[in-house]
């Protein structure tokens, strides 16, 4: 009777001890399918991570910390905190290699570009000699002067609507309206509706309507000869006039003008840039006291917010919009990070000293410096450094590719008035030849879709785009 008590007994305890190893079992197995991992070693339970690596061409070769986890698209799981580095590689494209950062409870979305190793370089004529080609940032619009007979004609593009063998859009006659001869410089800013265009040509400035074609002088409204710089803002009605010691907004639609800004002691003259269709960002230095003050203000300078203020004067001011990031270069070598919330510090920290900012895109992670003739790049999310590439004095209109972890620079060609065309990934030390013969500078769209360059051939310059994200075909453009 007693030995049959103590089996009864022995037998609850197996099935409480059962009972409990499955509860035990269960609440782990659900802690880890919400992103838990668990170190036996330090008896402790850690809340993870995602990483989904999305790449374009798909069913590429995707490494964790040199560790391959399969080809893409890919989704790692349970990845604790921390900063890792994504390698992607596949046949016949350049390797990508970047830095992320994964976060307690978040998804970290990765989606690389890789860009073709090798590139069609079959030539195919243009009617027409290209004389200039001009691109707007802002407005991704190109613009394109064309002379034939000595008669110069504008043409633009909208290169967010561009497909292979898209006519381009004739604007008019440039030989007409400004007496525009080729033997003087000419730029040419879009807003972003361009239904007008500034022309400066001569020194002077004018606000050529496309549709009206009609032509108006700046300086018999806003007295622009006394101004170095003259662009439009974001906004369809806003133009910015700076010069070293001022600057103001012009509002198209109402003839007004608005003081943003004036330092008549500033050595270095105003810093600004615009961080949208409404909103500027700039720089007031007093030498009494070497202190710059960065402001935040709407484009009629009814509200301006002070930011940060920096010793010494700042040279420039670099904006990545998406991230709300700001880059600030100092006179004397100090740069600063700024991170800004609804317009308001969250936090600063100093970097790269006694170097030269290059470029800082809107939509990318990377900030390029230069110091001692050598680039680096800065991963913004913590600021660490890698090596792109030496002999900087050898390269020509080094730029930042938008969408993923890419230069581009040109080196001009022995013996020659023209210049070869790279690609280089971010931490590899091998650049890629995209073309030759290039004529001066190139072009990025704001997208990242296209790559526009001059390319001379036979005495004649022509026209080119290279699709660098479908199947990086070169193609030329009717006129």
């Amino acid at each position: 009777m007693k030995n049959k008590k103590i089996k009864n007994f022995l037998n609850k305890i197996s099935s409480f001890v059962i009972i409990l190893l499955i509860l035990v079992i269960a609440l782990f197995v659900v802690l880890y399918a919400r992103g838990y991992n668990f170190d036996i070693s330090n008896l402790s339970i850690t809340s993870t991570g995602i990483i989904r690596v999305n790449t374009t061409p798909n069913n590429s070769q995707v490494y964790l910390n040199n560790k391959y986890v399969g080809n893409s698209p890919v989704v790692l799981n349970s990845i604790n905190p921390g900063a890792y580095n994504i390698k992607v590689l596949k046949t016949n494209y350049t390797q990508w290699d970047s830095l992320v950062t994964v976060k307690s409870g978040n998804i970290t979305n990765v989606d690389p570009f890789l860009l073709p190793t090798q590139v069609d370089q079959s030539i195919v004529k243009t009617a027409g000699n290209v004389y200039k080609v001009i691109y707007n940032r802002n407005s991704n619009y190109l613009y394109i002067i064309v002379v034939k007979n000595n008669i110069y004609k504008l043409y633009y593009l909208n290169l967010s609507l561009i497909t292979q063998g898209y006519k381009l859009n004739y604007v008019t006659n440039l030989t007409k309206i400004i007496k525009f001869n080729g033997k003087n410089n000419i730029t040419i800013e879009s807003n972003s509706s361009i239904a007008n265009i500034i022309l400066q040509y001569n020194n002077k400035y004018y606000i050529y309507n496309i549709a009206t074609n009609k032509l108006l002088s700046l300086s018999k409204i806003i007295y622009s000869n006394n101004f170095t710089n003259i662009k439009w803002a974001d906004s369809s009605n806003y133009i910015l006039l700076r010069n070293k010691n001022l600057l103001s907004v012009f509002n198209l639609s109402t003839n007004q003008t608005y003081l943003l800004s004036y330092t008549p002691n500033s050595s270095s003259g105003i810093s600004y840039r615009v961080l949208s269709s409404s909103q500027i960002i700039f720089s007031l230095y007093s030498r009494s006291t070497n202190i710059s003050n960065i402001f935040i203000s709407n484009l009629n300078g009814t509200e301006k917010t002070l930011v940060y203020k920096i010793t010494g004067d700042i040279n420039n001011i670099f904006v990545n919009s998406e991230e709300s990031y700001v880059a600030i270069s100092v006179k004397g070598g100090n740069n600063y990070l700024l991170s800004l919330k609804n317009n308001i510090l969250s936090h600063k920290i100093k970097f790269a000293s006694q170097s030269k900012i290059l470029t800082f895109n809107s939509q990318n992670n990377y900030i390029l410096t230069e110091k001692n003739n050598t680039v680096y790049a800065y991963y913004i999310n913590n600021l660490s450094k890698i090596l792109v590439i030496d002999n900087y004095n050898q390269l020509h209109n080094l730029k930042l590719y938008s969408l993923g972890s890419y230069i581009f620079f040109q080196k001009k060609n022995p013996n020659s008035t023209t210049y070869s065309l790279y690609e280089q990934t971010i931490g590899l030390s091998t650049p890629v030849l995209l073309s030759k013969d290039t004529v001066g500078d190139y072009y990025i769209s704001v997208g990242g879709d296209y790559l526009f360059f001059k390319y001379y051939y036979k005495n004649s310059t022509y026209l080119y785009a290279m699709t660098l994200i479908k199947n990086n075909n070169i193609f030329p453009f009717a006129l």
